[in-house]
């Protein structure tokens, strides 16, 4: 009976333990959250992560990250981070492609995200990004600067798989650069 009276006491213990840590690091992750959105297509969330005097902003879809920008000393830094860094094979092609053309870059993109691919956006570009979700573009638009980085951005909302096929029909819709 005494040694029933301590393992329970003990698994008790334990699971107090284990509910009240799982409740602290939900309620650390909740405290980042500065904008979600959730609709047909799933949650979304801005979320901050605050390190010293800077702060990784990130797009989340779930538990998938669809970009990022940094915010130093309170101001957003307008580069190519991540997955979309200069050494990347995205990073490659626009210095490949922005040596060859001087005229500027057609550029279509299927998906938003946070907007991070505007960051290779020069004057002369046009960057056209296609986005399913509308409220990944109001949480791209209202929490990240990338987009303000191409005054000539266009967003269309609709499915990419379908605007390609419209857009591949006719002759005088030519792209430098389509990422997918």
């Amino acid at each position: 009976v005494l040694n029933q009276t301590k393992l329970r006491i003990a698994t008790g213990l334990i699971l107090i333990t284990v509910i009240s840590t799982g409740a602290t690091q939900i309620y650390k992750q909740q405290q980042k959250i500065v904008a979600q959105e959730r609709n047909f297509f799933g949650y979304k969330a801005v979320v901050v992560d605050k390190r010293a005097d800077v702060e990784m902003w990130a797009m989340q879809h779930g538990k998938t990250n669809h970009g990022y920008q940094i915010k130093r000393n309170g101001e957003f830094v307008v580069r190519p981070v991540s997955y979309y860094g200069p050494t990347s094979g995205i990073g490659r092609a626009f210095s490949f492609l922005d040596n060859q053309n001087s005229d500027g870059l057609k550029v279509a993109i299927a998906g938003l995200g946070s907007g991070g691919l505007a960051a290779y956006c020069k004057e002369k570009d046009q960057f056209t990004f296609l986005e399913i979700d509308k409220d990944v573009v109001s949480l791209a638009l209202e929490n990240f600067t990338y987009l303000e980085n191409c005054p000539q951005h266009k967003i269309i909302v609709a499915d990419a798989r379908l605007t390609f096929e419209e857009i591949a029909k006719d002759e005088n819709n030519k792209y430098d650069l389509i990422i997918l």
